[in-house]
């Protein structure tokens, strides 16, 4: 058969081929849309569970009452919170009455307790797989009361820390570039000791400069105090001499806002 005539004969079986690959590719990313939507309208939410151990919890994916989660045929999917690496396959055999777990994670420590759920679609094409990802967030359930001052003192080990978030927070009173430096130098002096150091005087410097510049500022000072509060070890923390600059200054914080002091 001459050459032209094979092209020929060929051109519509490719042509067939093509489009068989390509009706094949846009079904599986509609599946793949079809998942995603499925898995986003669901209902899901996160539900944290107790362990033996206080300092680890297990973390449940659970579909609510009277709802069911429809993959398309052919589509798999898997999770896993964003705060952890190992990922579990996505249960949709689940029955559509009571509250049940899709996916559980445990052990999950204090700080890995998350509503961010990152979640992977997958369907075959030809023998090959294409996936998508995305996060969703996700309500949080039965989350520890304490968790935030458990973080808290799982980020600061020492009062040199402390002091040094506390500068951080207060660093955007600096107007000038002088002043930024000094934040610099104060940051960069403050972990030098062992640990147990007194406020210091370019702490209270800053707390004076960002009262009058930019107050608003002292209100994320009073919640990470308010915070270590709460708990002896938190308060173990506290700067030594915080206290007895930190409650005129707050004191006159709340009178510039409108709030009369506690």
């Amino acid at each position: 058969m001459a050459p032209q005539l094979r092209a020929a004969t060929d051109a519509p079986t490719l042509t067939r081929r093509v489009l068989l690959k390509l009706a094949g590719l846009l079904a599986a990313l509609a599946a793949l849309f079809g998942g995603r939507r499925a898995i986003a309208q669901a209902g899901l939410l996160a539900r944290v569970t107790k362990a033996e151990d206080q300092n680890e919890h297990g973390l449940a994916l659970e579909l609510p009452k009277r709802r069911a989660l429809d993959l398309p045929a052919g589509v798999r999917a898997r999770c896993r919170p964003i705060t952890l690496r190992a990922w579990r396959d996505l249960d949709t055999n689940l029955e559509r009455s009571g509250r049940r777990a899709a996916a559980t994670f445990e052990p999950v420590s204090i700080e890995a307790l998350t509503s961010f759920f990152a979640f992977e679609i997958t369907a075959t094409v030809d023998g090959r797989d294409l996936s998508a990802a995305f996060v969703l967030n996700l309500p949080l359930l039965g989350e520890p009361e304490d968790r935030r001052e458990r973080i808290l003192l799982s980020m600061l080990k020492n009062r040199d820390e402390v002091r040094r978030y506390l500068l951080l927070l207060l660093a955007e009173a600096a107007s000038s570039p002088s002043e930024v430096l000094d934040v610099i130098r104060a940051l960069n002096g403050t972990g030098q000791g062992d640990g147990r150091g007194s406020l210091g005087l370019p702490l209270f410097e800053v707390m004076v400069k960002a009262l009058y510049r930019n107050p608003e500022s002292l209100d994320r000072v009073a919640q990470l105090i308010s915070d270590l509060r709460k708990t002896p070890e938190g308060r173990d923390l506290l700067p030594e001499g915080l206290e007895t600059v930190w409650e005129p200054i707050w004191a006159t914080r709340k009178g510039l806002a409108g709030a009369s002091p506690e």
